[in-house]
């Protein structure tokens, strides 16, 4: 079974192994103890946190899988751990260990009987992100996953809704150049048609609005869990219209402006309005 490495390239005795567990996906640190298994299992489990901070991703997910609990907790969401209510674990201001410190906290308290002394006996646990394959997970161990390189990953474009949203939450943390966006998105035939979509686009067009609707000048209604103000990126000439996925056709704005772009009677002037208003939004309509 591979081993976890360290940022010195040593070969650390704590085991990992790659899984998919009720359609969850990741990286699986395996369980310490006792004394001679596994016993660098803590200093590993920072590392793993410590890379994910330093490839900027916001959160993580983690499931206790040891057998004992997977008996009476068969079903996998009763042994997420959860953080200040949260099973999206954030990775912002905060240190590597001291978040293991509170992880460790957590899942020793998930127990059969809540009354029983002691803790969890072992720690085997599944460590996971929606945005992270189990090939990225192997670089990630190896301390081989970089910046650069995952960076390049999140841009590419992608017309699944989803995956557009998870890489605009991890590209939002990173210093964009602006991107050139895409002239003719193509689509994909799913049971509606999806347009392709840039997410450095939609990161830097957040970015650049700083938590303020770049139509009414408000402030975002409110912060989602990881602390991001949220605004929407709306299309000035709709994509079903030919507009072009581009900064130079969005905008970020507040939800009550983003209906009145789509559902208001004044519509059409708001374009117009936007566009005067939003210096560099180019006019597409009729190009």
């Amino acid at each position: 079974m591979p081993v976890i490495i360290d940022e010195n390239g040593i070969e650390l005795d704590s085991e990992y192994n790659l899984e998919t567990i009720s359609n969850i996906s990741g990286l699986i640190l395996e369980s310490w103890g006792p004394s001679t298994r596994n016993p660098k299992y803590n200093e590993a489990f920072d590392i793993i946190i410590q890379r994910l901070m330093d490839l900027r991703f916001t959160s993580f997910n983690v499931y206790v899988i040891s057998a004992p609990l997977v008996s009476i907790f068969p079903n996998i969401t009763d042994r997420a751990i959860a953080i200040n209510g949260s099973t999206e674990i954030g990775l912002q201001s905060v240190e590597a260990k001291s978040l293991r410190v509170l992880i460790g906290r957590e899942q020793a308290a998930l127990k059969a009987n809540p009354n029983s002394k002691g803790g969890n006996r072992t720690k085997r646990i599944l460590i996971h992100n929606k945005n992270i394959d189990l090939r990225l997970w192997v670089e990630i161990a190896n301390g081989k996953a970089s910046n650069n390189k995952f960076s390049k990953e999140m841009t590419l474009p992608t017309s699944d809704r989803q995956s557009l949203e998870n890489k605009v939450e991890n590209l939002i943390h990173y210093k964009l150049e602006v991107p050139n966006g895409i002239k003719t998105p193509s689509t994909s035939i799913q049971q509606t048609n999806s347009y392709e979509r840039d997410p450095s686009v939609k990161a830097w067009v957040l970015i650049e609005a700083n938590g303020y609707c770049e139509m009414c000048q408000m402030e975002a209604p409110f912060k989602k869990e990881n602390g991001n103000p949220y605004l929407e990126v709306h299309h000035v000439l709709p994509l079903s219209e030919g507009g072009s996925d581009t900064i130079q056709n969005t905008v970020a704005v507040c939800p009550n402006c983003h209906m009145r772009f789509h559902y208001g009677a004044d519509k059409m002037d708001l374009r117009s309005k936007v566009i005067n208003k939003v210096k560099r939004l180019i006019s597409e309509i009729g190009n």
